[in-house]
């Protein structure tokens, strides 16, 4: 590998663990408490959630606690296979336990986490001066014995520049020679190993990478339906509209025109640049698959088809796109779709992690790799601010824990965290490497191979990844330095470098043992944290900060209209935390908060007046009803759609005003609510709310329908319906219950377009969740009598479809509502009932 000009640097990290709240998903099987392997295998091990023990060939079941992902406190490792030919065969035994580990030729036994204390022996044993000889104490069969073991000698891992130190130096040939020697087929590892082997910028990669870039070419190519390319995976799949395929090939050929010069692929470039920018949604998102025309009634960027939006592949998308107008690619289709994407991701800078899809900002440094690839993309938009903070928050996330988390695997987080990184500068990309080798370790095998491994203790897996390549992965984190190609660098980094004090302090705030103290500190310190560049640190300072005798609202005052941006979010939301009946919190929220004209400092203000219930002094009280409501309400209909965050305010304040899944009693919610607000500024909010772009947004309000007065609800009606009408492009995932308000509300009214509605609601072809969509739209629209016989053949095949599905999928109990509103639906009709007398929306709609 070439020579770099990275500084060495030497960078004090600590391995801490990230306080991580969120919910894990269905996976493998879960071990809450760490077991004594000793007393027998639980049930719950199942081999392949099993991680590889690095070079030793050996695999095992590390226990992790299902909170904070941490293997603190473990000090048995139980084996559950071991690979052929490897250097744990015929040494070591399935269901032996690891007790401990040390290079040379006596080990010790394990004193706090038996995985880290695992790969730094294996790291130790790799050196030279040791030969390879790692000695393992193992309890097998009621008896302890030391097991020697020869791995691999690959050289010392030097953390003072780990990019150009021995050990990587040996590892990246090792990978390199691995896949000359199996080669790259399709599927998006072999792209992500394609992009590594780029990275390297050795020539004798070349011959394999333009036979790989021109293949991918000629498949795009080959294939085009008239509705743009359809690209085909190795076992004759179609990947037309699967964006994650599409992403990572785009973003390959992309970077190896750029790399290479070779024109030959451009033309397959240009038509996935454009089937991708014609693909996004109305916000600038990406879904599963993409948002066709011909699968929204002809509307160029309508809302996703095949399900919500899902930013990891949206992030890759968008990259691609960039890095086609770097080829010399370019269309106004193309610019569109960078700019309301960016503008999308950009609304998460400054608030948490970029969320799953079109959901609030998640609180924590990062999830499943989003904020570290928004770095990256940023850095090549020349953003400094955003890019920043993304490069902070993933370096805040840099632990065994966070990093090894994400819906259905924790694969995108390994690509992106070191590039993410770079993206604060060379210190920076130095400390992140250095937090993640303990890992890295334990995925290199002997084999010379490197496979994706599952989260300790099965996390959130889906067993997606299992037997993908993260070769490439470690290639493109090995050559950051030579910056080759445009995700590692090759354009520069636009940020402020973090390095010093500020660089230790960005890596502190993620730890477990930091977060978890903020509840604890006196009044004096948690207006300290208010100011913290974390939206995480602010948001516990603040929740913190409520319980108080001392609450220090003068202050919070002053500290929002105060120079410090950050210090202005944290006393936002600390006055909504801890503001209680204080009138002058909520004047200045409303003078220097909701007035500002810094859109952040703008939804942190809106978000006071959603502080949960639970908090002991949350904002309330008369001020808020009679001077901060009304104000709530107009700014909904004020917001300019044309302004970038305006979907993204409206749905602050819809929660805010209507709902708040995080215990809040909204401001409008209830009879209460509805009743004591005024009309004149409740009604154009709610038509403003029922039109906007987010579909979880209208969801909030349509709960509030039912309470309107009937003049109310007749004259909202027209924007009732237009609501069940037009799907909206965002929040897709939610936007059905404000569909299903529109068919409930027609019903109600007795207009006959809750037919058209519920019979649209039923024909969408989108496959996620139409189950759900037939069995509860049938029941609705039971009141409409015979006037349903001219759809009945249409509606009865849908049932029969979608009962058996359900009864398929233990959800048997969904049908029998359908089920019985059919049988009174079929009667009605066979005894000659007449249809209800009903009313026509012409006259209303737009």
């Amino acid at each position: 590998m070439k020579t770099h000009t990275f500084t060495r640097t030497v960078v004090a990290t600590c391995l801490a663990l990230t306080l991580h709240s969120q919910p894990t998903h269905a996976g493998g099987p879960k071990l809450r408490d760490i077991p004594d392997f000793r007393q027998g295998v639980p049930k719950e091990i199942d081999e392949k959630w099993c991680t590889v023990l690095g070079s030793t060939g050996a695999f095992g079941w590390i226990h992790a606690d299902l909170t904070y992902r941490s293997s603190d406190g473990v000090r048995q490792i139980l084996v559950t296979r071991i690979a052929d030919k490897s250097p744990a065969s015929g040494l070591l035994e399935v269901h032996d336990i690891i007790m401990g580990a040390s290079a040379g030729s006596k080990a010790a036994a394990f004193s706090k986490n038996a995985r880290t204390e695992l790969s730094r022996a294996l790291a130790i044993a790799e050196e030279a001066k040791f030969k390879g000889k790692l000695s393992l104490l193992i309890w097998r069969k009621g008896q302890t014995k030391q097991v020697t073991l020869t791995i691999p000698v690959r050289g010392a891992y030097d953390p003072a520049d780990p990019f150009g130190c021995e050990k990587t130096v040996t590892t990246t040939r090792i990978l390199t020679d691995y896949l000359l020697k199996r080669g790259l087929r399709d599927g998006i590892d072999d792209c992500v190993d394609g992009l590594g082997l780029l990275a390297t910028g050795e020539e004798e990669y070349l011959p394999m990478l333009s036979d790989f870039a021109h293949r991918l070419a000629k498949s795009v190519l080959s294939h085009n339906d008239g509705k743009g390319p359809t690209v085909f995976d190795r076992h004759g799949n179609a990947l037309t509209g699967k964006t994650w395929h599409l992403a990572y090939l785009n973003l390959f050929l992309t970077e190896y025109h750029l790399a290479t010069g070779d024109k030959e692929v451009l033309p397959a470039i240009k038509a996935l640049s454009q089937l991708i920018a014609m693909g996004r949604s109305g916000v600038g998102t990406w879904s599963h698959g993409l948002a066709h025309p011909w699968e929204n009634n002809g509307k160029l960027y309508g809302a996703p088809t095949s399900y919500g939006a899902m930013n990891q592949p949206g992030i890759t998308l968008t990259v691609g796109l960039i890095l086609a107008q770097k080829c010399g690619i370019d269309s106004p289709e193309i610019q569109s779709a960078i700019r309301k994407a960016s503008d999308h991701l950009r609304f998460y800078a400054d608030k948490g992690a970029i969320p799953y899809g079109d959901h609030e900002p998640f609180m924590a440094h990062e999830d499943n790799g989003k904020n570290s690839h928004a770095a990256v993309l940023f850095n090549l938009l020349k953003e400094p601010e955003p890019a920043r903070y993304f490069a902070r928050s993933t370096l805040a996330s840099a632990n065994e824990g966070l990093r090894e988390f994400g819906h259905t695997g924790h694969f995108w987080q390994h690509i992106w965290g070191i590039p993410g990184a770079a993206c604060g500068g060379e210190k920076a990309a130095v400390a992140m490497l250095n937090q993640m080798e303990p890992i890295h370790q334990l995925e290199l095998r002997h084999d010379g191979s490197c496979i994706y491994q599952p989260a300790t203790n099965c996390g959130s897996e889906h067993v997606k990844y299992l037997d993908w390549s993260t070769a490439g992965i470690r290639l493109l984190h090995a050559s950051l330095p030579l910056r080759k190609l445009y995700i590692t660098g090759r354009d520069g980094y636009v940020a402020e470098p973090i390095s010093g004090e500020e660089l230790a302090r960005t890596i502190q705030v993620g730890s477990k043992e930091f977060l978890m103290s903020i509840p604890s500190a006196d009044t004096p310190t948690l207006l300290e944290y208010l100011a913290s560049w974390s939206p995480i640190v602010r948001e516990k300072a603040a929740m913190a900060l409520s319980s108080k005798e001392d609450r220090a609202i003068p202050r919070l005052i002053s500290m929002l209209g105060g120079p410090d941006r950050h210090a202005r979010y944290g006393a936002a939301l600390a006055l909504g935390f801890a503001g209680g009946d204080s009138p002058e919190a909520v004047d200045a929220l409303i003078e220097k908060g909701l007035k500002s004209d810094d859109p952040t400092l703008q939804y942190f203000a809106i978000m006071s007046f959603a502080a949960p219930d639970s908090l002991p002094n949350r904002l309330q009280g008369p001020a808020v009803k009679e001077r901060a409501t009304p104000f709530l309400l107009q700014m909904v209909v004020d917001c300019d759609p044309e302004r970038e965050t305006a979907t993204k305010l409206q749905f602050a304040l819809s929660n805010a005003l209507f709902f708040d899944k995080r215990g809040k009693t909204a401001l409008c919610s209830g009879k209460e609510g509805i009743a004591s607000a005024d009309r004149k500024v409740l009604t154009p909010a709610i038509r403003a709310i029922l039109a906007t772009e987010n579909g979880k947004a209208r969801a909030t309000v349509s709960n509030e329908l039912p309470l309107l007065d009937p003049q109310d609800r007749e004259l909202l009606s027209g924007d009732i319906y237009q609501s069940g009408k037009v799907r909206a492009p965002s929040g897709v995932m939610f936007g059905d219950d404000s569909r299903f308000a529109a068919v409930q509300m027609m019903v109600d009214l007795g207009y006959e377009e809750g037919i058209e509605l519920g019979m649209a609601l039923m024909r969408e072809d989108r496959k996620w969740g139409r189950e759900r969509r037939v069995m509860r739209t049938i029941p609705m629209l039971e009141p409409y009598g015979s006037a349903l016989k001219p759809h009945m053949t249409e509606i009865l095949g849908y049932f029969e479809t979608y009962a058996e599905w359900c009864r398929n999928h233990n959800r048997a109990s969904e049908v029998v509502p359908a089920e019985e509103a059919l049988k009174r639906i079929k009667a009605a009709i066979a005894d000659g009932e007449p249809a209800p007398t009903l009313r026509h929306m012409s006259s209303k709609t737009q």
